[in-house]
């Protein structure tokens, strides 16, 4: 691959629009739908604007990503709280997809007392797990997850671990 500022200097400059929705139904547990479209509309790359050098050579027209995610809100008890969440990133691409699940999304989050809380996910074929510990003025998070990088017939999976504390005041 050609790395050199020729090559990186050529293309335009595109602008995209974003917009989302997010629906609460006033039942119980408190269901909610989210819209999202990336690149509303479409975009493409040729404006002219903070471009360095002439070219002919723009990027490919990006096509609106729509995603959509339903979650779900129940109340166990006293303290106890949880958040169960689906995904489906990228609808109208899921057609031409080799893998369906690199699509899907799904979380968990057990929540006691906002003191502890307990996480575990699916994320493009992979699990998710993680811990947080609050305190008044700390905060402790461990957490782990996967991504798939490259090609789809061979992805390169990238695993992740996190550890995160925070002081508060």
């Amino acid at each position: 691959a050609d790395v050199s500022s020729t090559v990186n200097a050529q293309g335009g400059t595109g602008l995209g629009y974003d917009a989302g929705m997010t629906v609460t139904l006033p039942w119980t547990y408190h269901p909610t739908l989210s819209l999202v479209a990336r690149s509303f509309g479409g975009m493409r790359f040729n404006q002219s604007l903070f471009k360095r050098k002439n070219t002919t050579n723009t990027p490919a027209d990006e096509s609106m990503q729509l995603d959509a995610a339903i979650a779900l809100f129940p109340i166990h008890g006293n303290k106890k709280r949880s958040v169960w969440t689906i995904e489906a990133s990228n609808l109208n691409q899921i057609q031409h997809s080799e893998n369906k699940n690199n699509h899907a999304h799904f979380g968990y989050e057990f929540n006691y007392g906002d003191i502890l809380f307990l996480r575990a996910g699916f994320n493009q074929t992979h699990w998710t797990l993680g811990v947080e510990l609050n305190s008044p003025k700390t905060q402790i998070q461990l957490a782990t997850y996967a991504e798939n990088f490259g090609f789809q017939a061979y992805p390169v999976v990238d695993r992740r671990y996190i550890f995160r504390w925070a002081w508060r005041f």
